[in-house]
């Protein structure tokens, strides 16, 4: 889009959300509501679940009832220590898959004008201009951009959508808002 098309404003995008944006988005979400430490816990509960199992089994291991109780801690452990990595962005992908399928007519086409001062969001049923500052929170991975008008307004940007100048120019706007969190990004 030219500059002229864009009307002066820093960069203007609009899009339907597909059925891999909106799956893309629900797993950035889920990601993005994780704290680092509750990862790192599961983790490590589950590794030393793992490790704990296995010391039973080897060194204390002495009937049939000791040995099921090691093999479940240790399975206990990998599902728990997994959990945040395969067990929930599979739950997410599939939850999101099936919602988008049953209610893929209700997505809404999106307008998304992003100013030197502010930014505004346009639906046919739905505006709001705010500046970056007033953003709840702008998290931003690998495929998305997630920008939270309220605590639980959330709305999708899909990087696809985006030409590479206007990504870097969405991305430095963004990145104005002090909760700005940027993850497997390259």
């Amino acid at each position: 889009m030219t500059r002229r098309e864009q009307g002066g404003h820093q960069a203007v995008v609009s899009f339907l959300l597909t059925r891999e944006d909106y799956v893309n988005s629900k797993q950035a979400a889920a990601r993005a509501a994780c704290r680092p430490a509750e990862i790192h816990f599961l983790r490590w509960a589950g590794f030393l679940l793992v490790v704990t199992g296995i010391v039973l089994r080897v060194f204390f291991a002495v009937n049939g009832y000791s040995r099921v109780l090691s093999t479940l801690t240790v399975l206990l452990g990998t599902a728990i220590g997994f959990a945040i990595d395969s067990w929930q962005p599979a739950l997410i992908r599939y939850q999101a898959q099936r919602y988008y399928d049953t209610h893929g007519e209700r997505m809404l086409a999106q307008t998304m004008i992003f100013d030197e001062e502010t930014m505004s969001i346009q639906t046919d049923r739905y505006r709001v201009q705010l500046p970056y500052s007033h953003l709840y929170r702008v998290y931003e991975d690998g495929k998305m951009f997630l920008l939270y008008t309220a605590q639980n307004e959330l709305w999708a940007l899909p990087k696809r959508a985006l030409p590479p100048w206007d990504l870097i120019k969405v991305r430095e706007l963004l990145k104005r808002n002090e909760n700005y969190k940027r993850e497997g990004v390259r």
